[in-house]
């Protein structure tokens, strides 16, 4: 994701990317195979969706994003389902 901040950092437009890291809110623990893992991570993502839909919202009240339909989500595996969320928020 860092790569990808940083193309959009250099392009000659005003831009702000956000990058959200909810690495700590996933259990670690839980192996790769485990039946468990799909639901917490599904429950995850819709407490992160909440949460990223929530600062959008705050943005936008505060005057802090003039224009919400140049609002770009972009999520890979989990986080393209945490970026669907949050579109529905």
């Amino acid at each position: 994701m860092i790569i990808l901040a940083t193309a959009f950092l250099k392009k000659k437009v005003p831009t702000n990317v956000i990058l959200v890291d909810w690495s700590s809110l996933t259990p670690a623990v839980l192996p790769h195979n485990s039946l468990a893992h799909g639901p917490v991570a599904s429950i995850d993502a819709e407490l992160i969706g909440r949460k990223v839909a929530g600062l959008v919202v705050f943005l936008i009240n505060h005057g802090l994003l003039a224009d919400p339909t140049r609002v770009h989500l972009i999520g890979f595996s989990l986080g393209a389902q945490i970026a669907g969320v949050v579109m529905f928020h």
